[in-house]
């Protein structure tokens, strides 16, 4: 090759700058690292979401069929429920009862204020107050007493209505078995709970069995650091009797 036509050819390669096809440019754009879906990443997390949501709610109905997870779960959102249907419930000696007409005594020896209902049912007069010191609970009583059907003015019959107080939650009768079908309700725009049903106590066994069965209503719910309960097996007293009446503590 003689020098001219190699310098021809060397100022033709510098003067060359090689341009890709459009094809090119597009599978660039295509490649994995410049992909952009912003629409297929929102699908995909909301999937996730979706599916994540599913879990937890069948979590959550898996473990309240079974009683020791429904307790647990229970007892951390502030409700007394018992780990099982039967407790022991030793019994509790009479030296260790306070049985007093004046709610203040009670509460010196309880050591917080004693709450009183400021409303009752018809019929109903406070009866009295009576604190256990081995369990640190107060009971409040209120009585009703009603004649008979037939006209006899000595055949009557007494109801009682029992107010709880304590300051745990983990005795008989301030919770429930994990069987107990539990409604809740609200006092005052505070959560709260109902339910049917009682301990039933066998005291050659020191224990306690729960009978859903038992007509005994019961609310439950608490007041700073005070659970309280509130029962009746009266049938003349409805669930919104004693709504009120636990509403209508201060």
């Amino acid at each position: 090759m003689n020098e001219p036509n190699e310098k021809w050819i060397a100022a033709t390669l510098e003067g060359y700058t090689p341009r890709p096809s459009q094809r090119f440019y597009h599978r660039m754009a295509a490649a994995p690292w410049n992909r952009k879906e912003p629409a297929r990443t929102s699908v995909l997390v909301r999937r996730i979401a979706i599916g994540a949501a599913v879990v937890l709610a069948f979590g959550l109905a898996l473990g309240f069929s079974i009683p020791t997870v429904r307790a647990s779960f229970i007892r951390f959102l502030n409700l007394g429920f018992s780990p099982s249907e039967t407790v022991p419930n030793p019994a509790v000696l009479p030296t260790s009862l306070v049985d007093s007409q004046k709610v203040d005594e009670i509460s010196r020896r309880a050591g917080w204020t004693v709450k009183s209902p400021t409303w009752l049912p018809q019929g109903y007069t406070f009866h009295d107050a009576l604190y256990d010191s081995t369990n640190q609970v107060v009971l409040l009583t209120f009585l009703a007493t009603r004649q008979l059907p037939g006209g006899d003015p000595s055949m009557t019959e007494t109801k009682a209505l029992t107010l709880v107080e304590a300051m745990r939650n983990d005795i008989i009768p301030l919770m429930v078995a994990p069987s107990a079908a539990v409604e809740d309700i609200t006092l005052n725009g505070k959560a709260a709970a109902y339910a049917v049903g009682a301990w039933e106590n066998d005291a050659s066994t020191g224990q306690a069995t729960w009978n859903n069965a038992y007509p005994l209503q019961n609310v439950y719910w608490q007041i700073d650091a005070v659970f309280l309960s509130l029962n009746t097996d009266d049938a003349q007293v409805s669930k919104e009797d004693l709504i009120r009446m636990a509403e209508s503590l201060p």
